[in-house]
């Protein structure tokens, strides 16, 4: 039996002797006990046991292979053969390979360490780079709200993260200023929210530029209308109550709203009881106008014109046909004529109670001289006369002289005409007959009588005084003379100086003819000759010489406008001369 250590080998049987035999797969080292051999080459001596063929020489100081030499073959520091034929030694990252004492080994290249001691992964730390081991394993870089940075071996911050900056520029506390809520860094490093009225403030975003918001505000300031820009700018007015004045008096985002003791409109019979003003913001409370009582009530009428309804519908406390209003309505299917001038015609009553539109010609574009009313606005021929004194200008006499007798030779100035009487003053020839001052020689003499005996005063005798006093006769003679000018003008202007002016207003008011002018011109005419001075017996004989009926014109006088013969002062000045308009 082979009591000597044995080693695994390449032999499937040993046949030696019994109890002399080398175990199968086992081969005899040192010693063996007896002789044996095998068909396999193997040789056990009394001594030793050695292999013919070729063996595994492993770095163990022994001589694994039986040929007489220990760890032959550098299988104890090779790379390719470390500690045995054939073991090569895998590669590591970032290091160098080497084997020692058989038995692989590597060492870290520069820059590089084996920080998690897995040989597996070799060097697998870069100091230089890797911010978990920057510089040697286990320094990591970390920075509050930044990304960090290892460069060259050495910790350093990077860009902040998220919303965060680093304000006060100090790495050792990170990126500390989150900008989305810092009232004192929002949007942007320094900028700090100051809103007006406002006693805290907040920061939102997005970013950026970030935005402040009144987060409170100073006592009585409030942000009614929800914008945050102009801050707390809102002050309570009228003790925080509500009128109308255009103005958030409670601070509810709101202006106007709310209103109490709301002022009722002036009209409150009829279906405008109850009505109201509105507000008219900072201009306050709304006079009531017609929009406003249709707004409140439909049935609301300026004046009545449904005259069936049961209904006060223009609120005046008359209903119905107790309204003087519905007297102006028609008979359906009656008839009237209607229009001006050329347009004249006739118009239908509707069924609505109202009269239809007129059936007239229209009018003319152009007004013709021929005594008619050819552009239907009331006035005839009026291209033509300039100053409406019924004289047509004598520029115009070949267009007009079908019609016409005699022209104005100044259509700027309504006194000057044929019919115009001649004013002995000035260098106008007012009558239109080519004379100026005609038939004035009388007047003049007069006037000039008059003006001289004015400035031949009667001598005054000298009263008389001691012979130390200056005697006072040319003071007395002086004041004598003004007096006598003063009455010597006013006998001028009350007797001789001619009154045109009547010519002047019956041109403005459309006196002429009867069937020219209406009741309501004669009526201007009268009130605003009365307010000049003139008597109702002068008013009268110029309307009687215009062709009007005396019991018309005494109908007139003492009517509508009789309490105006009691207005007595003259104007003091002439009315203007109108200009003459350009003709069509």
């Amino acid at each position: 039996m082979c009591d000597a250590t044995c080693q695994q080998v390449d032999i499937p049987n040993a046949n030696c002797a019994k109890d002399n035999y080398c175990k199968a797969d086992l081969e005899c080292n040192n010693k063996a006990p007896g002789a044996c051999s095998t068909s396999s080459g193997f040789i056990c001596s009394t001594t030793n046991c050695k292999k013919v063929a070729a063996g595994n020489e492993i770095c163990d100081g022994k001589d694994n292979d039986c040929d007489g030499s220990t760890d032959e073959g550098n299988v104890c520091n090779d790379i390719d053969n470390c500690g045995s034929f054939g073991n090569k030694c895998p590669t590591r990252a970032n290091a160098n390979i080497a084997c020692s004492n058989g038995k692989c080994t590597f060492t870290c290249k520069s820059g590089y360490l084996d920080c998690n001691n897995n040989a597996a992964d070799g060097c697998e730390a870069s100091i230089s780079t890797d911010i978990n081991n920057c510089g040697k394993c286990g320094n990591k870089c970390s920075y509050a709200n930044a990304n960090a940075l290892c460069q060259n071996s050495q910790c350093s911050m990077g860009s902040c993260t998220g919303n965060y900056a680093d304000c006060n520029k100090n790495s050792a506390d990170g990126c500390e200023k989150n900008l989305l809520n810092d009232p004192n860094n929002c949007g942007s490093c320094g900028r700090k929210c100051s809103l007006s009225h406002t006693t805290k403030h907040s920061c939102s975003g997005p970013l950026p530029p970030g935005h402040c918001h009144p987060a409170e505000c100073e006592s009585g300031w409030y942000n009614a209308n929800g914008i945050s820009a102009d801050g707390c700018e809102c002050q309570k007015t009228n003790n925080g109550v509500e009128t109308c004045d255009g103005i958030d008096n409670d601070c509810n985002k709101k202006v106007d709203d709310n209103l109490a003791n709301i002022p009722l409109c002036s009209k409150q019979k009829g279906v405008c009881k109850g009505a109201s003003k509105t507000c008219g913001g900072e201009d306050g409370w709304k006079d009531c106008d017609a929009s406003m009582y249709l707004a409140q009530n439909s049935s609301y009428e300026v004046s009545e014109i449904t005259c069936d309804d049961g209904l006060d519908n223009d609120c005046d406390g008359d209903i119905d046909a107790g309204d003087s209003d519905c007297d102006a309505f028609c008979t359906p299917d009656t008839t009237r004529a209607c229009g001006v001038g050329a347009c004249i015609g006739n118009q239908t009553c509707q069924a609505n109670k109202t009269w239809g539109p007129c059936d007239g010609p229209d009018p003319k574009d152009d007004e013709e001289c021929n005594k008619i009313d050819d552009d239907c606005d009331g006035k005839v021929d009026e291209d033509f006369d300039a100053d409406r004194d019924g004289f047509m200008d004598e520029d115009d006499e070949e267009e007009c002289k079908d019609f016409y007798d005699e022209f104005d030779c100044d259509d700027t100035k309504s006194g000057v005409n044929p019919d115009a009487t001649e004013v002995c003053s000035g260098n106008v020839d007012e009558d239109c007959d080519g004379v100026v001052n005609n038939g004035c020689e009388n007047t003049q003499s007069i006037i000039s009588e008059t003006v001289g005996k004015t400035t031949q005063p009667t001598p005054i005798p000298t009263p008389v005084a001691p012979p130390e006093e200056p005697s006072r006769a040319p003071l007395y003679a002086g004041i004598l003379a003004i007096v006598l000018i003063v009455v010597g003008v006013l006998v001028y202007w009350f007797y001789f100086k001619p009154k045109t002016e009547l010519a002047d207003l019956a041109v403005e008011h459309e006196v002429h003819e009867p069937e020219k002018a209406t009741s309501t011109d004669v009526k201007g005419y009268i009130k605003e000759s009365l307010s000049l001075g003139y008597s109702p017996d002068q008013i009268k004989s110029a309307l009687l010489a215009k062709g009007w009926e005396e019991e018309k014109v005494d109908e007139l006088l003492s009517g509508a406008y009789g309490g105006l013969t009691a207005l007595g002062q003259k104007a003091e000045a002439p009315k203007p001369t109108p200009k003459k308009p350009a003709k069509k």
